[in-house]
């Protein structure tokens, strides 16, 4: 009999609680983002995304030997218009190789992506070289590879620093983030 006057006490002092979030936050950088299929221009330098994919990379070793990245990666093609009247020097935006500062990819939730650089020995086929002239009227093209974002990420934040071509300003682009192939 005590044992049953035992038992209700315990049962009224059990005490769930929980948390629920209220809503989900989204990190977008500061600036002013451009749709990712509108080109940008400044200063009549025109910067444009060909095209953002999630794939294997195509490499290629000097003497014309090819091969492929072992994993998919973000790949973001872009396109440099020089409509300036005069000559133009571009650095890529592939980071560290230069000197400057190269392209910056983050996600809406907050996840910043790095460059993925080839492996030793190898370059991004169709990739500029490191450091280019781009004549008036003329364009150019470059690949830049990152990490592949992701699963949940809904748009992608991308921004390549305007120095590396002579603009006062980065050109900062949102795309929807791509699904693996």
């Amino acid at each position: 009999m005590r044992l049953l006057q035992i038992l209700p006490t315990f049962f009224l002092t059990i005490t769930i609680s929980a948390t629920f979030p209220t809503a989900v936050s989204f990190a977008q950088p500061a600036g002013n983002f451009t749709a990712s299929n509108k080109p940008i221009t400044q200063n009549g330098i025109e910067v444009q995304i060909v095209s953002v994919l999630v794939e294997n990379v195509r490499l290629e070793r000097f003497g014309g030997y090819f091969s492929q990245s072992p994993d998919q990666q973000l790949v973001i093609k872009v396109q440099i218009i020089n409509q300036t009247g005069r000559q133009l020097s571009y650095q890529t935006w592939r980071g560290d190789i230069t000197g400057l500062t190269g392209a910056t990819v983050q996600d809406d939730q907050g996840a910043q992506y790095p460059q993925t650089p080839p492996p030793e020995g190898f370059t991004v086929f169709g990739a500029a070289a490191d450091t280019a002239n781009i004549n008036a009227g003329q364009a150019l093209s470059d690949i830049l590879t990152f990490q592949k974002p992701n699963p949940g990420a809904r748009n992608l934040y991308i921004t390549l620093p305007g120095s590396n071509v002579g603009a006062p300003q980065d050109f900062d682009f949102v795309a929807p983030a791509p699904a693996a192939k």
